[in-house]
């Protein structure tokens, strides 16, 4: 007997959604600060690139995702995840 759950049996939190980081900037109410971002990044399941690369953001709060990603494109830390 298998005891692991069937797919469409588990309950996924609501933020484990969020498959790259493109798609969890427009579920994110801002302004969000540069932790909370890490944090909730953490929490979807984002890949461990991603996730490296929102650690070297500068600013401690954002006021849209359109300057977390010209950020993290301007250090070259964002590749091929969003």
């Amino acid at each position: 007997m298998d005891a692991r759950p069937y797919p469409d049996t588990v309950d996924t939190p609501e933020t484990a959604v969020c498959a790259d980081l493109k798609t969890l900037l427009r579920s994110v109410d801002f302004p969000i600060s540069r932790r909370e971002l890490h944090s909730l990044a953490v929490r979807s399941g984002l890949d461990r690139g991603t996730i490296a690369a929102l650690g070297t953001l500068t600013d401690e709060h954002y006021e849209c995702s359109f300057s977390i990603l010209r950020e993290l494109r301007h250090h070259g830390e964002l590749r091929h995840t969003a």
